[in-house]
């Protein structure tokens, strides 16, 4: 019988309740509600999560229920979790990997890259969402996948055998860059891509002759990855 993967699941530290992110001013309140800077709220996870948490023992008994064997850790630029992620993955190897979030940014990212790279986490998760990830207006909207700031990560990931996790944002988002995202893939050959969310091939793009097209070209870089 084939092995069952899941390849994108979260965790939510009970620390997180009642946090507010210092990236992008989110908090986090009970009942799965998260509450932007600006006022306005989204649930991201059902109401009975009273206190907004989902532990790494909830995830392993939740797979297990669904004959999955192993998951593979994810999470995004807002709450980052990188301290947490590692211990589940200590914790459970034979069970979990776990995903790294970086702040291109930052003067040290190489060194926590590295840093984390041996604390076990063999992913570096790449969120260009515009909810919750580096292309928020209130982040970095301009950032860009060949940028030298992120490309320098990627090189680095490349020397570790870190496999990249790219959360694009929908189609015609900040985060949604084809052209640069492809550029990063050829020059990185020996670099594994993970696309999430299949590009955001919304079924409603068969109808929009404006996104269809643009839809196909992030689809089509899967093509290029070592695993998409």
């Amino acid at each position: 019988m084939r092995k069952a993967i899941d390849a994108h699941v979260h965790i939510l530290p009970e620390t997180m309740l009642g946090r507010t992110d210092s990236a992008l001013k989110t908090k986090a309140e009970k009942f799965g509600i998260f509450v932007y800077e600006n006022g306005e709220t989204c649930r991201r996870v059902p109401p009975y999560f009273e206190s907004t948490s989902f532990s790494t023992e909830a995830l392993l008994a939740t797979i297990g229920q669904f004959g999955i064997e192993k998951a593979v850790i994810l999470q995004s630029f807002t709450f980052r979790i990188n301290e947490e992620v590692a211990e589940a993955v200590a914790k459970y190897p034979d069970k979990l990997k776990g995903a790294m979030v970086i702040d291109p940014r930052d003067e040290d990212s190489v060194a926590q890259m590295r840093f984390w790279h041996k604390r076990g986490l063999t992913i570096l998760k790449f969120e260009m969402s515009t909810v919750q990830g580096f292309s928020h207006p209130r982040a970095y909207p301009e950032m860009r996948f060949d940028g030298a700031d992120v490309m320098k990560l990627f090189d680095e990931a490349e020397k570790l055998g870190i496999t990249v996790a790219v959360d694009p944002s929908p189609v015609f988002g900040n985060g949604y860059q084809v052209d640069a995202l492809k550029k990063a893939i050829e020059t990185h050959p020996k670099l594994r891509f993970v696309i999430c969310h299949l590009c955001f091939a919304m079924p409603d793009y068969l109808n929009d002759g404006k996104k269809e097209p643009s839809g196909r070209e992030c689809a089509r870089l899967h093509r290029m990855t070592m695993c998409g």
